[in-house]
């Protein structure tokens, strides 16, 4: 099942087309629950030689079949705003590693996956960073805190109940690492120095008055899930349409 959330979505005209269109304010984000035992025969015809290759090589059955899931889904999403057969759709990576369509493009696209589910986002112009966790696990977030959260974050952090403060915790850590798949950057801020404000709307980041102009959304999710979302410029107003 795939769902799609939109931010700033002028009406639900999008659902009823088979072409999908993206204008400059919007961003949209799709979710997919991963099935573990699901057939992946037609999964895999959509796939380029290249990733047939890369998933042959992961050995831990639930890795490939998580990667080949979520590549093919990729590109039935980027196919629907292409108006382009899924297959034909030519991927690369960044020197970083972040994978984008080859030549140009209007769309910028980030994914990410969990144990359960994945995670797309979709935007117009505008470079998009997102991360997806599970929070029904058993953590130190203290001892992760020490390390990778701001003086600020740790505070927070402990003064909070045990419920809320793993919601938190995944708040700040998925706010960090879709930041960092934003920004592609080889050389990048340590995790310490990415910061989620007060209201959770925005990032902090030491040294960087640019930061300011990013914005974050923490996207409703299955229960389970907690997901971030990470854009320059524009505001995000979550509106969910299931198709």
């Amino acid at each position: 099942m795939l769902c799609l959330m939109k931010a700033k979505a002028s009406n639900n005209s999008i659902l009823n087309s088979s072409k999908l269109i993206i204008i400059e304010e919007e961003l949209h984000l799709w979710y997919r629950h991963l099935a573990i035992n699901c057939k992946q025969t037609e999964s895999i015809k959509l796939l380029s030689e290249d990733e047939i290759e890369r998933a042959e090589q992961i050995t831990n059955a639930q890795s490939r079949m998580t990667f080949i899931e979520s590549r093919s889904t990729l590109r039935n999403i980027l196919a629907m705003y292409l108006d382009k057969d899924p297959k034909s759709l030519r991927l690369e990576k960044s020197l970083n590693g972040k994978p984008h369509l080859k030549g140009k493009s209007h769309l910028c696209f980030n994914i990410a996956h969990t144990n359960g589910i994945a995670l797309f986002a979709i935007s117009n112009g505008a470079e998009v960073g997102v991360d997806v966790e599970r929070i029904d696990r058993r953590i130190d977030s203290d001892a992760i805190a020490k390390r990778f959260f701001s003086i600020r974050e740790q505070n927070i952090l402990k003064k909070l109940s045990a419920e809320k403060k793993q919601k938190y915790f995944f708040e700040c850590w998925t706010c960090k690492e879709a930041v960092v798949k934003a920004m592609d950057k080889k050389v990048i801020y340590h995790l310490s120095e990415i910061e989620l404000s007060e209201n959770k709307d925005s990032i902090m980041i030491k040294d960087n008055p640019d930061a300011e102009h990013w914005r974050i959304w923490f996207p409703k999710l299955p229960n389970g899930f907690i997901g971030a979302v990470v854009r320059k410029k524009g505001q995000f107003n979550t509106n969910v349409s299931r198709i």
